[in-house]
């Protein structure tokens, strides 16, 4: 399973991926699910034809999760992100708790966007957090 959230410079967090009439109203209509089936399927944010825009100036986030189950509560990861300070991975990992697989589980790649994990931990979610400036 796939989700995706952003958070940008002005603390505004959204859920990017899956979109449906629980998460935002705005994207009212569309039935998307996190389940991705097939190797090497691509997911295109926000729509074909578009991209994710910067707004303000400063530090956004992008974090994509893989996930073994659903993601539930990401709406109301985004609402309780968005009043945080300080560290945005540590947050996320308090949000999330057990279900999160421990950054010591997880190997990320040094020359591209990859990881690997082994874990006895119970945790079933691993996120790739992408962090940069806005100008």
């Amino acid at each position: 399973m796939n989700h995706c959230l952003s958070l940008d410079a002005k603390k505004e967090a959204k859920v990017l991926f899956p979109r449906n009439e629980n998460e935002d109203s705005q994207h009212t209509g569309l039935h998307e699910t996190p389940l991705i089936m097939l190797d090497g399927a691509r997911i295109i944010l926000p729509k074909q034809g578009s991209g994710i825009q910067l707004k303000h100036s400063g530090t956004d986030r992008l974090c994509i999760f893989f996930s073994l189950t659903k993601i539930k509560n990401l709406p109301k990861v985004c609402e309780l992100i968005k009043n945080q300070t300080g560290d945005f991975e540590q947050h996320i990992f308090k949000l999330l708790g057990d279900t999160m697989i421990p950054a010591s589980d997880i190997a990320f790649k040094d020359d591209k966007i990859a990881f690997s994990t082994a874990t006895r931990s119970g945790g079933a979610i691993m996120p790739i957090i992408i962090e940069f400036q806005a100008q």
